[in-house]
C-alpha cells in the first residue's frame, strides 16, 4: 500500500496537471528546460522547512521519510500546479489524479530530499530563483478508515543574498 501511495504522490508531484474534478488533461504549455536549468547550478542558498497537515481535530501530522521536491518555477510547472491544485495548496489523497502524463524531462530539473521523523527537511546549495516545495503527508485514520492526508506545496524565493536559511512551512494552507 505504501508503494501505491508513493507512486501516486510521484505522479502527483511530477505530473501535476489535473484539477481534482476532471479527467487528467495534458498541460498545453510545453516544458522548456531553459526555464528550469537554473536549478542545476550550485548556489549559496539554504531552505529549511517543515511539512505537516493539521487534521479536523487540530492534530498536526508529520511523517518522516517522505520525499520533498524542490521544483523550479517555469511556465510548465506553474500550469501543472495550477491545474492540479485548482488554486489551493492541498489535494486530499482520495483525489490524487490517475493517468497523468508529463514531459519526461521535467523530473530531471528538480532536487529531492527526505523529511526527518519530525517533518523537517533541508535543501542546501540552492541557486537564486523561484521554487515550488512539494511533498505529501499521509496517515491512517484512528477509526480504521483508509489513508488520510494528501499532497501539499508552498513556494519560496531564493535571492542569493540571504545570510541565513530561508524557512518555509509546507502545510497546505
Amino acid at each position: 500500500m505504501k508503494q501505491f501511495i508513493l507512486l501516486s504522490f510521484l505522479t502527483l508531484s511530477l505530473a501535476a496537471c489535473q484539477s481534482v474534478s476532471t479527467p487528467s488533461p495534458d498541460v498545453t504549455t510545453a516544458f522548456d528546460p531553459q526555464q528550469a536549468a537554473f536549478i542545476l547550478h550550485k548556489g549559496k542558498g539554504t531552505i529549511k522547512g517543515i511539512a505537516f497537515i493539521t487534521d479536523d481535530h487540530g492534530k498536526a501530522h508529520r511523517h518522516g521519510g517522505e520525499t520533498v521536491r524542490l521544483i523550479p518555477e517555469s511556465a510548465y510547472a506553474e500550469a501543472r500546479f495550477s491545474d492540479l491544485y485548482a488554486g489551493k495548496k492541498f489535494i486530499a489523497v482520495q483525489n490524487y489524479p490517475k493517468g497523468v502524463t508529463m514531459d519526461p524531462r521535467y523530473g530531471k530539473y528538480m532536487r529531492l530530499t527526505k523529511t526527518m521523523p519530525n517533518g523537517k527537511f533541508t535543501f542546501t546549495d540552492v541557486p537564486p530563483g523561484h521554487y515550488f516545495v512539494a511533498t505529501q503527508v499521509l496517515w491512517r485514520g484512528h477509526d480504521g478508515g483508509g489513508e488520510r492526508g494528501g499532497a501539499i506545496y508552498d513556494t519560496v524565493h531564493v535571492t542569493g543574498q540571504e545570510h541565513a536559511p530561508i524557512e518555509v512551512i509546507v502545510s497546505g494552507t
